[in-house]
């Protein structure tokens, strides 16, 4: 999800981002890669630093992907009042360190 915000992101911020070490993402993003969702490159600025690009077939799951996390949010959030779930979301958002969450769940 992070990659159709931000193409183009190193896997050392993606792991920043998500709050996983580098072996975890670099493992991640090489089973990704396989599945054709992601590929891999050299920054041209600096060749240590490898860099991931969500590919056409990654970019088509966005759309699909957004809507299951639409429904999930929405059953989740049933019993609240709007201005409940705009707090809980906003909430949890915060709570696992993407502020920016919270203003795509209200799109």
């Amino acid at each position: 999800m992070q990659l159709w915000h931000e193409d183009g992101r190193s896997q050392k911020e993606l792991g920043g981002l998500l709050g996983l070490d580098h072996s975890t993402v670099a493992k991640s993003v090489q089973r990704l890669e396989r599945s054709g969702l992601v590929k891999r490159s050299r920054s041209p600025l600096d060749g240590r630093v490898v860099l991931v690009h969500v590919t056409e077939a990654g970019l088509a799951l966005e759309a699909p992907v957004l809507a299951v996390w639409s429904e999930l949010e929405a059953l989740a959030t049933t019993p609240f009042s709007p201005s409940e779930r705009e707090q809980f979301l906003a909430l949890t958002a915060k709570l696992m360190g993407q502020e920016d969450r919270a203003s795509v769940s209200n799109r």
